[in-house]
């Protein structure tokens, strides 16, 4: 069986986002939801090469999984991944070392294609996929500060003229395409007693921002503040080293 096929048994993790709070991202099920599903994801970059193989223990929940749900179907999918866990704690070393050993065959394989992939990139290529892990790394602590950031509730950001021109624009067209292209130029060609409108709403729901993101900060847990501190530091700093690297 798949190794991602996993993935089935672990869907119904999502719900418990919404029930548990983040005490639910913590939670090594769902920690394992989110590798393998980030696994799972296709990606067609002619830079990708071959995929990474699963270790030991990923090897032994896949094979464990299916018959496991079948003799316990009352467990929840956090509980099933809790189990198998424990499973795998309490193997002795002779019934591990199959699993490793398959692992270790499939990670030298793993290399052997990986090389070979390499040696057919050109120099801009090889640049290209030298940068993958930044870009990767730069989406995933984006995804992470924008679900924690929906999670503790922070107030949205507030639109600036311009958006608002485009909102209001998109509304009154009747919710077709955008062509933001126009709309910029008949942004740039209006007097600025038309743009007042737009850029008095803009400053007073940023003023509204303002003190609701004050009243937030402070009913907020300072954890959750550094951590959403942390990410944005490690946003800023990965988007200036890739900017960098062009």
């Amino acid at each position: 069986m798949s190794f991602f096929r996993v993935q089935k048994g672990l869907q119904a993790l999502q719900i418990s986002v919404g029930k548990n709070g983040l005490s639910a991202l913590d939670s090594p099920a769902w920690r394992l939801l989110a590798t393998i599903r980030q696994q799972k994801k296709e990606d067609t970059s002619p830079l990708k090469g071959p995929k990474r193989p699963p270790n030991a223990y990923f090897l032994f929940v896949s094979e464990m999984m299916p018959t496991f749900r079948t003799k316990n179907p009352e467990l929840k999918p956090n509980e099933v991944i809790k189990q198998l866990g424990a499973n795998w704690r309490v193997l002795s070393d002779k019934e591990r070392e199959a699993y490793v050993k398959k692992a270790k065959e499939e990670s030298k394989r793993y290399i052997a294609l990986r090389d070979a992939f390499i040696s057919t990139l050109t120099p801009e290529q090889l640049k290209e996929k030298q940068k993958m892990p930044l870009v990767k790394t730069l989406k995933r602590s984006k995804r992470e500060l924008h679900v924690l950031e929906k999670q503790l509730e922070k107030p949205n950001v507030p639109l600036r003229s311009f958006s608002l021109f485009v909102k209001e624009s998109h509304a009154a067209s009747g919710k077709g395409p955008l062509d933001i292209a126009m709309l910029a130029e008949k942004w740039r060609s209006m007097a600025d007693e038309q743009k007042k409108l737009y850029v008095t709403k803009a400053k007073e729901s940023q003023e509204v921002y303002n003190k609701n993101l004050e009243s937030w900060t402070k009913r907020v847990d300072q954890t959750h503040l550094q951590r959403l501190n942390d990410l944005k530091l490690s946003i800023a700093m990965l988007t200036q080293k890739l900017r960098g690297s062009k």
